[in-house]
Parts: C-alpha cells; sequence; structure tokens
C-alpha cells in the first residue's frame, strides 16, 4: 500500500527483484523434478534378477542425459512514460502606439515699444527757500531711445523772437531732444539767442589720449573712433553753414564763419567726444555734441540728458559776451579776469543746477536740491572738488545752493535764467564782499545724515 507512495524509481527496482525470484524458482523446481525422475530408474535397474552363478556382470549404469535449463524470458517491466507537456507559446502582444497630442507653442506676438513721451511738468520756483535736509533720490532707470534710422534736421522751433534748430545725426530719437530743449526754453523768462543744436555718436576712444587741435576749444576733445560717413560729414557742415549765412549776425561781418566750420570738421573727421556751447555772437549760439560710445552703452540715460540740457542753458545764458563788443561797458569783462571772478563757477554752477533740476522733472525723481549737495560731498572725497579748479560745475552748484539757503539767491533766477542778463555775477554779486567770501568758504560744509545731504549750521550761520 504504500508503494503507490514511493518514487517511479524505487517501484520499478521492487519489480525486478520479484522477477529474479520466480526465475530462480523455477529454475529450482526443474532440478528437483530432474532429480527425481532420475532416481525412479536407478531402481528398476537394481531390482532385476540376477543369477548366482552366472558370472558377474557389469553394470551399465545409464547416465541421464541432462535436461536443458529453460532460460527464463524477462517479464518486461512497464514503463510509465510522463508526456512532456508541450509549452504553449505566449503571444507577443503588438504594442499598442501611444497616442502623444502635440499642443501647439503659441507663437509670441511681438510688443511694439513706444518712444516714451515725458509729460511736461510745471516747476514751480521756491521764493523762500528754507535749509532743510533733503534726501538723495536713487538713479533714475534711463528708458532706452531707439537710434533714429535716417538723420533728419527738424524744424526750426521758435521761442519769442528766437529760434532752436536740431541737427540730429545721432542715435537718440529728435522727438526726445526736443523734448528736454523745449523743457529748458520753456522756464525761461525771456529770450534772445538763435540756438543751433548738432548731434552724432562716435565711437571708442583712441589710446593713448590723443587731444584735438581746434581753434575754439583747443584740445580740449579727444580722438574716438569715427562712426559718421564722410557724405553725412560734408552734409552736416552744409547744413551749419547754411544756418550761420542765413543768421542775422552774418551780416555784421563779426562771425568768421570759416573758422567756425573749420573747428566743426576737425571734430567731426576725428571722432571728437565735443559738448560745448560756442558763442559765435551775442545772440548767435551753436550747441555740439559728440556721444561716445561708453556714454551710450554704460552711463545711464540720465547722463546724456543733464548733458543735453546742461549745454542747452549755456546758450540761453544771455549775457556771456557782455562787455566784450565795442561800445559796450567794459566792467563785466573787466571783473571776469579777475583771478576771484565769480564768473566760472557761477556760469558753470548755473547749468549744473538747471539741468539737475530739470532731468529730476523728466524722470520723476525727487529732492534733487539734496542730489546736488550729495554729488558735491562724494566728489569732495574723492576728486577734491574747488571752484576755481576742478569740477567748478559741481562746487558752482554747490555754492549758489548755499546762496540760496542763505537767503542771498533765488532758485527762482537760475530757473528762469534772469541771473545770467546783465552779469549779476559780477556787478551784483562782489566776489570781494563778505559774503560772497563766506559762500567761496563754506560751499563744501555739506553733512550727511542717513541717506540726507545739507549744509552744517557753521555754513547757514548769518
Amino acid at each position: 500500500m504504500l508503494d503507490r507512495f514511493l518514487p517511479t524509481g524505487k517501484r520499478l527496482g521492487k519489480i525486478e527483484a520479484k522477477g529474479r525470484f520466480m526465475i530462480r524458482y523455477i529454475f529450482l523446481l526443474t532440478i528437483t523434478l530432474l532429480l527425481t525422475v532420475s532416481c525412479s530408474g536407478a531402481s528398476e535397474t537394481e531390482t532385476a534378477q540376477v543369477p548366482t552363478s552366472a558370472p558377474t556382470a557389469t553394470i551399465a549404469q545409464n547416465t541421464p542425459t541432462p535436461l536443458p535449463i529453460p532460460t527464463a524470458t524477462p517479464v518486461p517491466v512497464p514503463t510509465t512514460l510522463i508526456p512532456t507537456e508541450t509549452p504553449v507559446p505566449i503571444p507577443t502582444a503588438t504594442p499598442v502606439p501611444v497616442l502623444t497630442t502635440l499642443i501647439p507653442t503659441e507663437t509670441p506676438v511681438p510688443i511694439p515699444t513706444a518712444t516714451p513721451v515725458p509729460v511736461p511738468t510745471t516747476l514751480i520756483p521756491i521764493e523762500t527757500p528754507t535749509p532743510a535736509a533733503t534726501a538723495i533720490p536713487s538713479a533714475p532707470t534711463p528708458t532706452p531711445v531707439p537710434p533714429t534710422a535716417t538723420p533728419v534736421p527738424s524744424a526750426p522751433t521758435l521761442a519769442g523772437s528766437a529760434t532752436v534748430t536740431i541737427l540730429n545725426y545721432s542715435s537718440y530719437e529728435t522727438s526726445v531732444v526736443k523734448d528736454l530743449l523745449d523743457r529748458s526754453t520753456d522756464k525761461m523768462k525771456s529770450r534772445e539767442s538763435n540756438i543751433l543744436v548738432y548731434l552724432y555718436d562716435v565711437g571708442a576712444q583712441k589710446m593713448p589720449e590723443q587731444p584735438i587741435r581746434s581753434d575754439y576749444a583747443d584740445q580740449v576733445f579727444s580722438k574716438h573712433e569715427v562712426l559718421m560717413t564722410q557724405d553725412n560729414i560734408d552734409k552736416l557742415l552744409a547744413e551749419i553753414e547754411t544756418w550761420l549765412k542765413n543768421d542775422s549776425c552774418y551780416d555784421t561781418g563779426y562771425m568768421d564763419i570759416d573758422a567756425h566750420l573749420s573747428d566743426y570738421r576737425a571734430w567731426l573727421e576725428q571722432g571728437g567726444d565735443a559738448s560745448t556751447q560756442h558763442t559765435v555772437c551775442p545772440t548767435t549760439r551753436v550747441v555740439a555734441l559728440g556721444f561716445p560710445k561708453t556714454m551710450r552703452e554704460v552711463e545711464p540715460f540720465s547722463v546724456i540728458q543733464n548733458l543735453v540740457v546742461h549745454e542747452m542753458y549755456h546758450a540761453l545764458q544771455q549775457d556771456l559776451m557782455l562787455g566784450e563788443l565795442p561800445g559796450e561797458d567794459p566792467t563785466c569783462e573787466q571783473r571776469r579776469a579777475m583771478d576771484n571772478s565769480n564768473t566760472v563757477w557761477f556760469i558753470e554752477g548755473g547749468a549744473h543746477y538747471f539741468s539737475t533740476l530739470v532731468v529730476a522733472e523728466v524722470n520723476n525723481t525727487t529732492n534733487p536740491q539734496s542730489q546736488i549737495l550729495g554729488i558735491a560731498y562724494e566728489k569732495l572725497v574723492t576728486e577734491g572738488l574747488t571752484l576755481y579748479g576742478s569740477g567748478p560745475d559741481i562746487a558752482g552748484a554747490a555754492a549758489l545752493r548755499l546762496m540760496i539757503e542763505r537767503g542771498t539767491l533765488t532758485e527762482e533766477a537760475i530757473m528762469d535764467g534772469s541771473l545770467f542778463h546783465s552779469c549779476a555775477r559780477e556787478l551784483v554779486y562782489d566776489s570781494s564782499s563778505a559774503e560772497i567770501q563766506h559762500i567761496r568758504a563754506s560751499w563744501k560744509l555739506i553733512e550727511k545724515q542717513g541717506n540726507l545731504y545739507t549744509f552744517t549750521q557753521e555754513a547757514l550761520k548769518p
């Protein structure tokens, strides 16, 4: 009963053992039968009667013939064949393609860049200024101005009996330049001069520095890479010549057109970084502005704005040649030649003061008066600022601010240009007076309180 629990190999072994036992059993049974038969034959031979007298007989014994031993036929052992299961092929699934939904990328619609149009702001003059500390505004972020593709001179802008003509060969929009000039002229109490403003770009400065030789502003400007074509240079000079010849001063014989055009050609053809107002005649002014690569690409746009307004203010100062012409009172000219003259720092300081306030108005920044003092404070530390040497514009603006805070001068006189109508810088504000001596000694007494810049009490004392 336990066989069925044996493994297949053990069961087969037992069957074979039984088969051998049966063969031996049959073999032994056959031998026994043969021996029995053999014994029976011998008894019958021995019981035959033999006469006594007869001679001894030789008994012939029958030798039994051996029977062949039957060979046992092997009993076949049944072999249980365990069928090998034929593997059923597993069908390979055909991959189902995944549908990919493509989301189209929206093509960005270019947003047109509008040329910023400054909002006109009317500056209210400070009639009675008080020495209050004001904060220096952070530098305004300039709005990039797209270049003008084709330089086209603007039509003259009338301002009373005077005109302003722009010849723009720079990368700045004429409308932006015109707005700065219009803001400047609109603040003037009166106008006398016809003004020509021409602008152009120059590249990198040539090193080592190479000053440009000219009759007016000799070796003041340096050589830069020339960006204007010769055709445009010739065209611009022809336009300047036409403008000069159409001016009323041309008929007086006072104007040396050839000398002026020679200077302008030298600046244009040698890449001069011009920044000047040229008083050609008492009422005829030429403003030349060459913008170098560093100024256009590195400096904030407010630097360009200040430069344009600064030089424009010089063109609006009416008394720059007072006392130079025959028949005029020479007192202003004589005072200007004195060592302690107020002329340089008044004229330059007035232009810096005016441009700082106008640019702050354009860029909507506050407290430009504090900015004037802050710039002077920093330049005193880094450059050793003085009224008569380095930086008379910055130092002069601080000195004029001190005069305003002490009640000696009104801000309105600077902003409407009337300070420069009749040589007040020398004839009204005597450079030898105690007040002006105090201003020259105390304008640098500036202190910083947090982000505020103001004069010390010593500078403001009566």
